[in-house]
């Protein structure tokens, strides 16, 4: 799961930033966390919920971009069945929701509006079916029984500062050129916020986040590093 989510947030930062320092920085920063990521307690339905929702970014980001709507329903399908396995995916898809209704064109504004109210229940719907139907004995329970070593403990608050740092230079450019792709992944995380501010389960832990953190931090620090129009 971790190896998938790698893949789809370098594709997104590719997708955010054209030149490959953006997304060279958002590796090194995802790899730095895997320390910490691999011995978190999660259980691998939680895992496969953070790589679904990573890959819904992905695709939703490039709809953004290309002005492609298949591709929101697309989104829409990825972060829907990411509610299976709890609320925090139907906060996170409905920061995304938002945000493509920030990026929708004109002239298809209607399909855009029904890809972003789905993306926004889906997860909901998704998450009370399986809340029923899905036994807690199942295999996806499964909490990872690794420990977080000597390593892990020494940089997890240092790593979160470095992101904040990024996501920090990031919204200092986004203000200077407006970006609407870069609302998708933004939304995304503020909705995640909202969940972790209400809820206590352990999906609200800032971890869940890393994925994203580190492709938006990793895009902040190149882009704010180039000359302005670069």
């Amino acid at each position: 799961c971790l190896a998938g989510t790698a893949a789809c947030m370098l594709l997104t930062a590719r997708q955010l930033d054209a030149k490959p320092d953006g997304t060279l920085f958002c590796a090194l920063l995802f790899a730095a966390s895997l320390p910490v990521l691999v011995s978190q307690q999660t259980t691998l339905l939680e895992e496969f919920m953070r790589l679904l929702l990573t890959a819904g970014v992905l695709a939703a980001v490039f709809a953004v971009k290309e002005k492609l709507a298949w591709l929101v329903f697309l989104a829409a399908g990825l972060i829907g069945v990411s509610g299976a396995a709890g609320f925090y995916a139907v906060f996170f898809g409905a920061g995304a929701a938002a945000a493509l209704l920030l990026g929708a064109p004109k002239r298809e504004r209607g399909i855009w509006v029904l890809a972003a109210v789905l993306t926004a229940g889906l997860p909901l719907v998704v998450r009370l079916l399986a809340a029923d139907r899905l036994p807690q004995s199942a295999a996806l329970f499964a909490q990872n029984v690794l420990t977080p070593g000597v390593l892990a403990l020494a940089i997890k608050t240092h790593m979160i500062r470095i992101y904040g740092m990024g996501l920090l230079l990031l919204a200092i450019r986004f203000f200077v050129g407006r970006e609407d792709a870069l609302a998708v992944p933004v939304l995304a995380l503020v909705g995640a916020a909202l969940f972790r501010l209400l809820s206590r389960s352990p999906a609200a832990e800032a971890w869940m986040d890393a994925p994203m953190l580190a492709c938006l931090a990793g895009v902040g620090i190149a882009k704010f590093a180039r000359p302005k129009g670069r």
